[in-house]
């Protein structure tokens, strides 16, 4: 499960400002491989690929479901005794949760309050969204809003034409000092670039744009990440990173 600490250093003489001797730290006490849950909405190019890189990865253990044609939800993995109600307890067995193109119907308010109190108590959450996550009816008419690192999304994408150029991406100065980045520098120089991007994110007070797309209108938020609670929000503002996998050079 998840423990929360809370550390309080004692004031030096003389200190004048207290402010950051105190810290709530998170510890997460798992199996040997990480617990990751995603859900997904119908499934997509993105549910394609993420499905078989998490089943195949060797340092997480992922349990999965995506919304059936009759709209319940299916197992597209094991469950290992974890039902796709998304209970405060259910998600004490995780880590990290991966929501998908959800909208707040296929999400449901109750299954919203959980993810932030899961966050709020030191877990990770990744928005990948999409037209009906990120659109009217999507994850900000949830009570998901309050943790989203993001504001003023504009709910139709900026789309590439029909055999037109598609919107170079780039990692940003704050990403290269990001652990989410850190490791194979080369494998990041040259970010294969995107079909579609949801315009007008204005990063909450604290949060970190890691990828963003230069557009015709100027550069627009892609991935965008910020602590909450105890916990982390990040959320990608694309709906076509399955490119990615498809065309790894950018070609």
């Amino acid at each position: 499960g998840i423990f929360s600490y809370r550390v309080c250093l004692p004031p030096l003489n003389g200190e004048s400002n207290t402010n950051d001797n105190e810290r709530i730290v998170s510890v997460h006490v798992s199996e040997d491989k990480n617990r990751l849950l995603y859900v997904e909405g119908v499934p997509r190019w993105e549910y394609r690929f993420l499905r078989r890189v998490l089943l195949a990865g060797e340092d997480v253990a992922a349990v999965i479901f995506y919304t059936g044609p009759d709209g319940s939800p299916r197992m597209g993995s094991p469950a290992g005794g974890v039902s796709a109600a998304m209970t405060e307890a259910d998600l004490t067995q995780f880590k990290v949760v991966i929501l998908g193109n959800l909208d707040a119907g296929e999400l449901s308010e109750s299954r919203a309050q959980s993810l932030v109190r899961f966050v709020e108590t030191g877990g990770s959450l990744i928005l990948l969204g999409g037209n009906k996550a990120w659109g009217t009816n999507g994850f900000a008419q949830t009570s998901l809003s309050r943790v989203l690192p993001a504001r003023g999304l504009q709910t139709a994408p900026l789309e590439a034409a029909s055999g037109g150029t598609p919107f170079p991406v780039r990692l940003t100065d704050e990403a290269r000092n990001h652990p989410a980045f850190a490791g194979d520098e080369g494998a990041w120089a040259s970010l294969p670039s995107i079909l579609s991007v949801f315009p007008g994110a204005a990063p909450s007070l604290g949060a970190q744009v890691l990828v963003e797309a230069e557009t015709a209108g100027g550069r627009q938020p892609v991935v965008v990440s910020h602590r909450y609670g105890a916990g982390k929000v990040a959320a990608v503002f694309s709906d076509s990173l399955w490119r990615w996998q498809l065309a790894p050079d950018g070609d």
